[in-house]
């Protein structure tokens, strides 16, 4: 009887993620070899339902989630409607040789951009140490009333990087 309800429990946690979450996952599991579950909740950025937050991240795999969630908010005008980035899958390929992964076909410029998004963070996290020990939470401090001060952003790698340039035009992210 427990056996039932175990199995039960872990086929409705697993129905109801959705199909883009998966490529994620899967993109990330092969790009980073990590659970990348592990970075839910991980600063002020990282994992669902982190909306407009007015502090900064809290260092570079936080970055990465702010830029992540910036990319898929401009992709809802690709995608016409407000939550089709959860649920529309798309194809991509990785070279274990090269590390590189590309987004492959597509049916849809959603699809498209969704993949580039993805991607996007996939390379920003491996640019960066790994997540080790503790996760690092969202919090105030003189550093954040700095920057909220200032309205400067900080880690600007995300933006120097040459894998990026081509990707942010104007402060908006673009389709290469």
């Amino acid at each position: 009887m427990n056996l039932l309800c175990l199995l039960f429990l872990f086929a409705t946690l697993f129905a109801s993620v959705s199909p883009a979450l998966w490529d994620l996952v899967n993109m990330m599991r092969k790009v980073l070899r990590v659970n990348p579950f592990n970075y839910i909740n991980y600063g002020c950025y990282c994992g669902p339902g982190t909306g407009p937050i007015t502090v900064p991240p809290v260092d570079g795999i936080d970055t990465c989630c702010y830029h992540h969630d910036h990319c898929y908010g401009d992709t809802k005008k690709l995608c016409k409607n407000s939550f089709r980035e959860y649920y529309t899958n798309y194809s991509w390929t990785f070279n274990p040789k090269t590390k590189e992964i590309r987004c492959a076909s597509w049916k849809t410029t959603c699809a498209r951009a969704l993949c580039e998004c993805d991607v996007k963070v996939a390379k920003c996290f491996a640019y960066y140490t790994r997540l080790t020990g503790k996760k690092k939470g969202c919090t105030t401090n003189e550093y954040t009333k700095r920057w909220i001060r200032t309205k400067s952003r900080p880690f600007e790698p995300w933006h120097n990087q040459t894998m990026y340039n081509y990707y942010m035009t104007n402060g908006k992210y673009r389709l290469p």
